[in-house]
């Protein structure tokens, strides 16, 4: 080993002890401090005249935005096309019905206001199909704002009933025929999103494409008919969508 070798050797050691005195120092400082501190308590400390504090009760409001020619001004955007392009919570494949999960509703152009949540109950001595009948007569005999409100009365008073989903197909009909096409699309959609099992599922598909290529909404429109292709192949409906995916 040559001598600048063993003279760093030499240093480097020397550093060596040097740190390790220093810590050394350090320890039996802290050793000194922690000798003098008090002892912690034994028992937990009670406070004594605890006061609960109460939140008043908050109210739960619903903001509007302002109208405007008669629509919404956050109705400018259908979101609907969200929930038909990716086929929305309905069963899966395996026909388990997956859990529903909560969405932001901001209707289309057009939006009707929130219904009413109480449930109107029918009267004893009517039969339920009545009320279904009346509607669809009205619908027929060209009294679309009299039908929409016999039809939403029915299914609010029998959700349950195998005609619900008819109805709430007869309901977008209505809104067409009184020219407001996002009303239209939002019942088109609540037959596929409510009665996913339902036999006019792929009518209400076929006529929210047809609607949304009426409105110029393409990108919507061509969502809507493969999904009723991919869906309901067998279906009169899917024939017709895939005429329409033909021609454009």
């Amino acid at each position: 080993m040559s001598a600048d070798e063993l003279r760093a050797l030499r240093e480097e050691v020397a550093a060596l002890r040097a740190e390790r005195e220093q810590d050394e120092r350090k320890i039996r400082a802290l050793e000194a401090l922690l000798a003098t501190a008090p002892a912690p308590p034994s028992e937990p400390v009670v406070v004594q005249d605890a006061r609960v504090l109460t939140l008043p009760q908050l109210e739960t409001i619903r903001l509007v935005p302002p109208e405007k020619d008669g629509l919404h001004e956050a109705d400018a955007e259908e979101d609907s096309f969200i929930f038909i392009a990716d086929g929305g919570p309905g069963p899966s494949r395996s026909g388990a019905k997956a859990p529903a999960t909560p969405r932001r509703r901001t209707g289309g152009p057009g939006a009707a206001p929130a219904l009413p949540v109480d449930v109107e109950l029918a009267d004893p001595d009517e039969p339920a199909g009545a009320r279904f009948d009346e509607g669809i007569a009205a619908l027929e005999a060209g009294e679309a704002g009299r039908a929409i409100e016999v039809l939403e009365a029915f299914v609010r008073a029998s959700p349950r009933d195998p005609r619900a989903d008819n109805a709430v197909l007869a309901i977008g009909d209505a809104w067409l025929a009184l020219d407001r096409p996002g009303n239209a699309l939002q019942s088109f959609e609540r037959v596929v999103r409510d009665y996913p099992a339902g036999d006019v599922v792929p009518e209400a598909l076929l006529r929210y494409g047809e609607t949304c290529r009426n409105l110029g909404r393409e990108a919507a429109a061509r969502a809507a008919f493969e999904r009723l292709v991919r869906d309901h192949p067998a279906s009169i409906a899917a024939t017709r969508a895939e005429l329409h995916l033909a021609a454009r």
